[in-house]
This record gives C-alpha cells, sequence and structure tokens, in this order.
C-alpha cells in the first residue's frame, strides 16, 4: 500500500492523507493551481515533503533507492521537456531499467496498447503533445510497477485515444495496479475511476466513492461552474452537465458562504 499521512510540502499542500491500494484506479481532481501535480511528484518521491510521511509498504519512500522505487512506483509527469535526440523506442525502453532482465513481451504490449508502433523511429522532440504523452505512457507500463501516478496523461489526447487509454488504465487496475490519476475531464472521472480525491486550496476536501464526491454541490463549490449530475439512463451511473456560473450566481453562493460562515 501507498500511504501519505498528514503530509504538507511548503505552502502548497496542507495536512495531506489518503492511501492507494493495488487494484484501485483513483481520481485526482481539482481546479488549475490546487496542488494536484505537486502531490503526485510528493507521493511518487520526487519531492521531499516538509511535513508527514509517504510511505511504500511500511517503509518510508526515500528509504527506497532509485531504481527499487522505479520497480514499485511509475510516475509520468503532465509535460516533459527534453532536448535530445531520443526515440520513441529509446524512452520507451528506458522504462525496464528498474529491472535487471528487460521483458519483451511487457515493452511490445505496452507499445500496442498505446498504439506507437507507427512513432518508435521518431524522434521524440518532433511528436505531437498527445502523441508524446502516449509514448511516455507506454514508457511508464514498462516499468511493471505496483502503483501508477499520472498526471493529466490524456489532457493532450483527442477523444478517440482518452477513450481508448483510460479503457488501458481501468483495465490495469482490474489486474491489480493501483492507479492515482489526476484527471482534467470530470465526465472521465464517473465513466473510470473507484474514488475520488478532491483536492481544493492544497487540502483534500474530499476523498470517496464517484458517487459521493461528485455532486452538483462539491462540483460547484470546488470549480465555480454549474453542475448537474442526473443517472445515465442505461447504465444508472452518474453523468454530468456543466456549464458556466453566471455572474448573479457567483455572487450569491459567495455571500451564502460568508453568512454560514460569520454564523460558526
Amino acid at each position: 500500500m501507498l500511504t501519505v499521512t498528514s503530509m504538507s510540502y511548503r505552502s502548497i499542500l496542507r495536512d495531506i492523507t489518503f492511501s492507494l491500494q493495488k487494484g484501485e484506479f483513483v481520481a485526482l481532481i481539482g481546479p488549475n493551481g490546487a496542488g494536484k501535480s505537486t502531490l503526485l511528484q510528493v507521493a511518487a518521491g520526487f519531492l521531499t515533503p516538509t511535513a508527514g510521511t509517504v510511505q511504500l509498504a511500511d517503509r518510508p519512500i526515500r528509504s527506497y533507492r532509485a531504481k527499487q522505487r522505479a520497480a514499485r512506483i511509475a510516475y509520468m509527469p503532465q509535460t516533459t521537456v527534453l532536448d535530445v535526440p531520443y526515440t520513441v523506442s529509446d524512452i520507451i525502453h528506458m522504462g525496464a531499467y528498474a529491472h535487471d532482465h528487460p521483458d519483451r513481451a511487457v515493452i511490445e504490449r505496452s507499445i500496442a496498447r498505446c498504439n506507437v508502433e507507427h512513432l518508435l523511429h521518431r524522434d521524440l522532440r518532433s511528436l505531437s503533445g498527445g502523441e508524446r504523452q502516449r509514448a511516455l505512457l507506454a514508457k511508464a507500463l514498462v516499468q511493471k510497477a505496483d502503483y501508477l501516478l499520472l498526471d493529466e496523461p490524456v489532457s493532450a489526447l483527442d477523444i478517440q485515444h482518452q477513450l481508448e487509454i483510460l479503457t488501458v488504465l481501468k483495465s490495469l487496475s482490474r489486474d491489480g495496479q493501483g492507479l492515482l490519476v489526476s484527471i482534467h475531464h470530470l465526465e472521465h472521472v464517473v465513466t473510470f475511476a473507484d474514488r475520488v480525491i478532491l483536492l481544493c486550496d492544497g487540502q483534500i476536501t474530499a476523498d470517496q466513492t464517484v458517487r459521493d464526491v461528485m455532486t452538483s454541490r462539491a462540483l460547484c463549490d470546488a470549480f465555480a461552474v454549474d453542475v448537474a449530475v442526473f443517472a445515465d439512463p442505461f447504465t444508472g451511473e452518474p453523468r454530468l452537465s456543466v456549464a458556466p456560473q453566471r455572474k448573479d450566481e457567483r455572487e450569491n453562493r459567495i455571500c451564502t458562504r460568508i453568512e454560514e460562515g460569520s454564523f460558526r
């Protein structure tokens, strides 16, 4: 299990506590600037918390050597800047460095799952944003890690590739890997996630099932938009309709919060 307890990081994150188990698909959502990318970097062991702990299998995550950690946790950043002439094939094979004997079957399956066969000999720098995301995700899959921490892995993809990649990620969680995925499109959260962590202003304001977190009130408060949540007529699962919040509604909500706060 990956466990984060009372973790803070500078002024960005405050008192963060959650756990991630194998077989879970946990969506990390929140407005821009909430601290999602920083949370993922701290949880993956790339940043040291200023307070609290991050433990992997009951050991401090920073106690693992880089190669040991890479065999347990695969982290995919939101953006990657590389000014070196690596091909897609080079990048993907780097994911196998955590293992003494690269698994050719895993490499080939990861390439196929991310649909990058036709890109293998391309310079990574020449790819579109969506192509680069698929290549980096294939690298993460090659690590064969127990946990995948992914920062908006489908944000640059067209809708077809978004659904294809999220379907792959869902299958990985069903096969026993634990996933913590920052997701920009809320519609995908209700379709693919088992659990949702809502992060606002550096603090977790909700950590529950999709049905419990993806409510009109919670999403309106977090994102300052009008959200209607309704049941899918075919599956019964929650679905969303999102619209900009009108100025008068914003003012009413702000006034309501002030009035409610004054009585505490």
